[in-house]
């Protein structure tokens, strides 16, 4: 690698974890403080419907944040599960529905200890015929 190149990291970081939160109301802005980064998730490109529906008022238009934070280095952290938090999501939300008036669901974890996380709600459908080759968990007869 060249002296100028950073080396990129795609794995999530240990101390830092990243929760999904939305709302049905629309906000602006952004809150950056030691310790917690509340900021914007967009819809993906080919969501063109979801974009609309998030900037018009209606029945399904609802915004989503991250909320990103970092563990407390200062507490005992023997728990792997447990590991104590800057800023707790819960507690995020609750105080953005009493600074805004508004509601606010939290959806879980994205990004937490070192992991991946699908955020709740994100089930899949069940698959009818799971016990096909593309849809089964047997490898391929063919390698």
């Amino acid at each position: 690698m060249a002296e100028n190149e950073t080396e990129q990291k795609f794995r999530p970081a240990e101390n830092i974890a990243r929760f999904l939160m939305s709302t049905p109301s629309r906000l602006v802005g952004e809150l950056e403080c030691p310790g917690l980064l509340l900021t914007h998730a967009f819809p993906g490109v080919l969501q063109s419907t979801q974009w609309q529906t998030q900037i018009s008022e209606g029945l399904y238009s609802r915004s989503h944040y991250v909320i990103s934070t970092s563990l407390d280095e200062s507490k005992n952290q023997s728990e792997l599960f447990t590991r104590p938090l800057k800023f707790e999501p819960d507690m995020i939300t609750d105080l953005a529905s009493l600074w805004f008036g508004k509601r606010f669901d939290l959806h879980g974890p994205i990004e937490k200890m070192g992991l991946f996380w699908m955020p709740y709600g994100t089930e899949s459908m069940p698959t009818r015929m799971y016990f096909l080759g593309a849809y089964n968990h047997k490898p391929r007869k063919d390698l």
